[in-house]
């Protein structure tokens, strides 16, 4: 899948029968990359992915960082993955707030208790720890029997309901670093509030539970909120020094490779401008002070905080690949899964657009 600034597209399927290996994941984006960047004027700017130790050394390989797995490996190989310019990785940011939730229940041994209480009152265990919402419904399902608590399993419902919903806000398509860096900043908040209404046990598990969150921050969300500080800086009634603004553009040239010229942005950010030009976006306010400022906003509009999208390609693709389709061939499955996905596509258009580059084949080769 690729997010442009305009919409999220599906790209095609990728067949593997060892998903462990780093390797080929690169070597399978190059590929990718350089054919997309050759044909359709694209520019790769950032990588999403959860946090998967292939997913992160991919990204090193791929960026001519050292991947100590590879260290005796033919390095002429490893040398041609480079792509040779600077490409963030965006940790995806619900898969970050799962892992500290999956924290909390290894912690707490919330899985097993839960277990135990499913089997008391005949009800479905469903906990999936690689499905974000399954542990709040599946507690929720739970406290509506269990009215003694004794497993504490209301404190744990009010604790992940809240985990829940803020990952529920980070999957949201068109969700940004800046907002994403809010809703982190409402979670810790929330949970403090829980912490300062209650006593025993429900203050020690708010606690941990804020420690498991600020723990995955530090670790996967630096680049989110790098990007997001950046975002702030730039909007015109933003107040900052020259030192703090110098810096934030010096850290989006290290992330991206693009320069932006932060003397031209603090030059503008002191003239008076009229409310009217203040509501036109970013690019558009830009383009005559600085065209790397301009085309910076694009970029910005274009990351995703989360890979939710691409979870929800997978569910379409086991919906359509059943026992009934086993035999289906790749090409075949890649356009079912197109039409799904792009289900709320302007077809008119997108057939104008057909004939247009159909009629204009046809002239070249006359």
């Amino acid at each position: 899948m690729i997010k442009t600034p305009i919409n999220i597209h599906f790209v095609g399927l990728k067949w593997t029968e060892n998903k462990n290996d780093s390797l080929w994941l690169a070597n399978t984006i190059k590929q990718l990359v350089e054919q997309l960047e050759a044909s359709q004027r694209l520019r790769l700017v950032a990588f999403c992915g959860d946090n998967h130790s292939v997913n992160i050394a991919s990204h090193k390989l791929l960026t001519g960082q050292e991947v100590k797995s590879y260290k005796n490996y033919d390095q002429a190989t490893i040398a041609a993955l480079n792509l040779k310019r600077s490409i963030p990785m965006l940790n995806c940011a619900c898969h970050s707030l799962d892992l500290a939730m999956g924290d909390f229940v290894t912690q707490y041994n919330i899985k097993e208790k839960l277990q135990l209480v499913c089997e008391v009152f005949s009800i479905r265990f469903s906990y999936c720890p690689t499905r974000w919402f399954t542990l709040y419904t599946n507690l929720r399902e739970v406290c509506t029997q269990d009215k003694e608590d004794k497993y504490d399993m209301n404190i744990n419902m009010r604790i992940t309901k809240l985990v829940s919903d803020a990952i529920g806000e980070l999957e949201r398509n068109g969700c940004t670093q800046e907002q994403a860096q809010n809703i982190m900043t409402w979670l810790k908040a929330d949970l403090k509030e829980i912490k300062n209404q209650y006593t025993g046990k429900t203050v020690t598990k708010a606690k941990a539970m804020i420690k498991l969150i600020e723990k995955r921050e530090l670790k996967h969300f630096e680049n989110h909120y790098e990007i997001a500080h950046y975002s702030r800086l730039i909007q015109h009634d933003t107040q900052c020094t020259q030192e703090e603004l110098k810096k934030s553009c010096d850290q989006m040239k290290d992330l991206f490779d693009i320069h932006t010229n932060w003397k031209r942005i603090w030059d503008y950010k002191q003239e008076n401008i009229p409310e009217s030009t203040k509501n036109e976006p970013l690019n558009i306010q830009y383009a005559a002070v600085c065209a790397q400022t301009a085309y910076m906003f694009n970029v910005l509009k274009a990351l995703v905080v989360g890979e939710a999208e691409i979870e929800r390609t997978f569910s379409i693709l086991r919906r359509q690949l059943d026992y009934t389709r086993s035999k289906l061939y790749t090409a075949t499955l890649e356009n079912i899964l197109y039409v799904r996905i792009h289900d709320n596509m302007d077809y008119e258009t997108q057939f104008e657009e057909y004939v247009k580059q159909r009629d204009n084949k046809e002239d070249e080769t006359e």
